[in-house]
């Protein structure tokens, strides 16, 4: 449980609040047993997700606590490792607040995200857990990402990035194309503000990738009263 004031927040972050460089911890990662597109849908299952450890189940209604006035800052980092049992080299880049087969029994309610490093500010992993006033700021590439047929509800959140990503989506929803479970959440009282940002990444331009919103591998959202 981490549940703050309005006055007295709680701030996580890896020296302390001010704190205004990205990428220096790993974030924060809750992990629940609600569905995720790859689980058999008539119960439990373990959901790997790359170095995070496993989710996922049958429990729509699974509660992983509360997290309430709470701001994640500087987090993102882009670290590897060796594991000779999985893969010579892993990779991870995790973001600021990810969450993996949550339920609807948790609370999430006025976050702010800041200063994300690698990963998306916030990535929604399967799961049904609604959140609402969220507060997503200074992030160069994907603010909000829901995947792995992640079908909760969003409601009052203001996205600005630092720069628009050259090739990625401010708000990015897919899908695995086999998978039964599609992702398919709900946007609602959205404001997203960001300019794009320039390509870093060699020689040869590619087209930029300038939707605001991503949809692919036959996701969907419902979208309303969305400002951009």
């Amino acid at each position: 449980v981490a549940d703050g004031s309005r006055q007295n927040p709680i701030v996580m972050t890896d020296i302390g609040p001010g704190y205004g460089t990205s990428g220096r911890w790993g974030g924060l990662i809750i992990q629940g047993r609600a569905g995720n597109s790859s689980c058999d849908d008539a119960g439990a299952c373990n959901a790997y997700s790359t170095g995070l450890g496993f989710s996922g189940g049958g429990d729509e209604f699974d509660d992983s606590g509360v997290l309430k006035h709470v701001v994640i800052n500087g987090a993102g980092q882009h670290r590897g490792y060796f594991d000779d049992a999985l893969d010579p080299h892993i990779e991870i880049r995790s973001g600021g607040l990810t969450l993996q087969s949550v339920g609807q029994g948790t609370l999430i309610d006025t976050l702010q995200i800041d200063n994300t490093g690698s990963g998306a500010s916030v990535q929604f992993s399967g799961g049904s857990v609604n959140a609402k006033r969220l507060v997503l700021t200074h992030q160069g590439s994907t603010m909000l990402s829901m995947d792995s047929g992640y079908v909760g509800n969003l409601q009052h959140v203001f996205v600005n990035q630092r720069d628009w990503s050259y090739l990625g989506s401010a708000i990015r929803v897919s899908s695995d194309e086999m998978a039964s479970r599609k992702t398919m959440p709900t946007l609602a009282n959205f404001t997203v503000v960001g300019s794009r940002g320039e390509y870093h990444g060699g020689d040869e331009l590619p087209e930029p990738d300038t939707h605001i919103i991503g949809i692919t591998g036959g996701a969907g959202v419902f979208i309303h009263n969305t400002a951009v």
